[in-house]
């Protein structure tokens, strides 16, 4: 199921994706959301492996999990394999938004606020206005803010479907980034499937990205990031709470493929 290809590949997927289908729904999956839902067993169900499942294009998110994923092809996937590439939501939307300048992108946002981790309201604002001062082709069509503990419930769709008979014909292309946090935008966005198969959206599951605009989140100087595990160890650092067990849960790996490991074992 993941996508396997570069940011370029990823991009082209998308466009042709939405040439026939008109819409595209693509999550970001990292290695902490894999083992916290086991999605990788066969016996698991649950709605957030249905959502994953029925997502249009997952892509592999962070180092860890595309460490793990060239693991798993080495071990057990056939030839032949897959180079996989770490197609992240803070750096896939960049991207997309740099290789659209000659286009007129609309961006719908929905996002939450987290008291208990100090992010009030205004850091939507912040980081739309960011966003906007990046990449001037871009609108903001719509945003929308529901709390974090109220996250997924009484989204303004009516809202959202008038405006789109409005305006959509006005744009190139319409992102949707849905930023209320896995896993239930995945689940959320499973939910209402029926809207979003007919908006002619291209909509990213892609998390906390906005927060890196707001400044609620800052990444690491670029010589940092390109290493990766330095940028992990850096957001332990600057944001504990809600980085470190997602980020020792990487980990795991090597434990994963020795117990998988002993039971292909004992079946021979």
């Amino acid at each position: 199921k993941f996508f396997r290809g570069t940011q370029s590949q990823a991009r082209e997927s998308i466009k042709t994706h939405c040439q026939i289908q008109w819409s595209c729904v693509v999550s970001f999956v990292y290695f902490a959301q894999a083992m916290k839902f086991k999605i990788f067993q066969s016996e698991m169900k649950g709605e957030y492996k249905k959502a994953l499942i029925n997502a249009d294009m997952v892509f592999i998110d962070g180092i860890a999990m595309q460490i793990f994923d060239r693991v798993w092809q080495r071990f057990f996937k056939p030839k032949p394999r897959q180079r996989s590439h770490n197609l992240n939501g803070t750096d896939f939307l960049p991207f997309i938004l740099k290789q659209t300048q000659d286009k007129k992108v609309g961006i719908i946002l929905s996002t939450v606020y987290d008291p208990t981790l100090g992010k009030w309201p205004e850091w939507m604002e912040k980081g739309v206005a960011e966003l906007k001062r990046q990449y001037p082709h871009i609108e903001i069509m719509f945003a929308h803010q529901t709390e974090f503990k109220d996250r997924g419930q009484d989204f303004p769709f009516k809202k959202l479907s008038t405006l789109l008979q409005q305006q959509q014909s006005d744009y190139d292309h319409i992102l949707f980034l849905n930023g209320i946090g896995w896993p239930v935008q995945e689940i959320w966005t499973e939910q209402h499937r029926d809207f979003f198969d007919n908006s002619g959206l291209i909509i990213l599951n892609n998390g906390a990205t906005i927060d890196y605009y707001s400044g609620f989140e800052t990444r690491a100087p670029e010589r940092i990031v390109k290493m990766r595990v330095g940028e992990t160890f850096r957001r332990i650092i600057t944001q504990p709470k809600k980085n470190l067990h997602k980020s020792i849960t990487m980990f795991q790996i090597i434990p994963y493929f020795e117990k998988k490991k002993k039971k292909r074992l004992k079946k021979l």
